[in-house]
Formats: C-alpha cells, sequence, structure tokens
C-alpha cells in the first residue's frame, strides 16, 4: 500500500529548490550569472553563504480550502513560515496559504480573471 500525504485546511507542502531558478540572469553573451551565493561578512572578514528569508519551492499537495495555489505551481514562501515535514525523508516543507508571497504558473491572468473581465 502506498502512502499519501495530504495537506488539512489552507495549507500547502513545499519541496524546496536547492537553487532558485528564477534567480539566474542570462547575459546577451548567453553568459548565465548566478545572483544567489556568498557575501563578505564584514564583521568576520570571511566569505559566508547567502541564507536566503524568501525561498522558492514546487506545490507538491494543496489543502482543500486552498483558494489560489494548485499542485505544480511555483511559488515564493517566506522561510521562517515554513515548517519541515518528516514524510519518508522527502525534505517537505508545510506553509499556510496566506504565508505564501507569489505564483509563479503559466497562465495565472487566465487563472485569476474575474467574472465579467
Amino acid at each position: 500500500m502506498k502512502k499519501e500525504i495530504m495537506p488539512l485546511f489552507n495549507n500547502v507542502i513545499l519541496r524546496p529548490y536547492t537553487d532558485n531558478p528564477y534567480i539566474h540572469q542570462t547575459t546577451e553573451d548567453g553568459l548565465i550569472l548566478n545572483t544567489e551565493g556568498t557575501f563578505d561578512n564584514t564583521d568576520s572578514g570571511e566569505k559566508e553563504m547567502l541564507e536566503r528569508m524568501i525561498a522558492c519551492g514546487q506545490v507538491i499537495e494543496v489543502g482543500p480550502d486552498c483558494k489560489y495555489v494548485r499542485v505544480g505551481d511555483d511559488v515564493y514562501f517566506n522561510r521562517a513560515s515554513a515548517r519541515p515535514v518528516p514524510f519518508m525523508n522527502q525534505g517537505f516543507f508545510l506553509c499556510n496559504e496566506q504565508n505564501l508571497l507569489s505564483i509563479m504558473s503559466d497562465d495565472l491572468q487566465e487563472r485569476f480573471k474575474k467574472d465579467g473581465d
């Protein structure tokens, strides 16, 4: 029997990306620049990894009360508001839909089109 996981209410299960696919920039010559990485710590004088408070992940499952987000969407979320979910060592996080900051997906304009528009 295959075990499944389903968030309750308006919670969302996310799988964070190791590298944010939306942060890379490409120069006119086709060189891909990664704007994440390290920074010079002025206190210690050493290079340290940049820890971003906003993370990017893919939506794995949505609760029955979720209004805007769908499975497969990429989202930005506040890292402090997400909690790890120890389910089958998958690296999932649980976040309330209200704590998601933005959605990246195809046809969002159509999805959020209001009646009469």
